[in-house]
């Protein structure tokens, strides 16, 4: 039996950041698997503030950047949704990740 068959996909619904999920959107998805890591095995980087703009990150959807052939989903939270990581974070814990690719 593959792990694929026991994960736990991130629920829909509303979140902090907005009403939920859109009719013909695109979403990048993390769920849970029993027994897994936990969220905080996968920060890498202390939130800090930013220019999204000199960056060329989107404040809206991801941004995808490719590295050495790895593409790695960046993910601009801000704010005015989330006061603070922790809120983010503790989201994700309980509902898991969903985000939304513009297209």
């Amino acid at each position: 039996m593959s792990i694929l068959q026991h994960l736990i996909p991130a629920q829909g619904g509303p979140r902090e950041c907005g009403p939920g999920r859109q009719e013909g959107h695109i979403y990048a998805e993390c769920g849970f698997a029993p027994g897994g890591v936990s969220i905080e095995n996968f920060l890498i980087d202390y939130p800090q503030p930013v220019n999204p703009a000199h960056l060329g990150l989107s404040t809206q959807g991801v941004t995808l950047i490719e590295r050495q052939g790895v593409w790695h989903i960046v993910d601009f939270v801000g704010e005015s949704h989330y006061p603070f990581p922790s809120d983010f974070i503790e989201e994700a814990r309980a509902i898991g990740v969903s985000r939304n690719y513009l297209y």
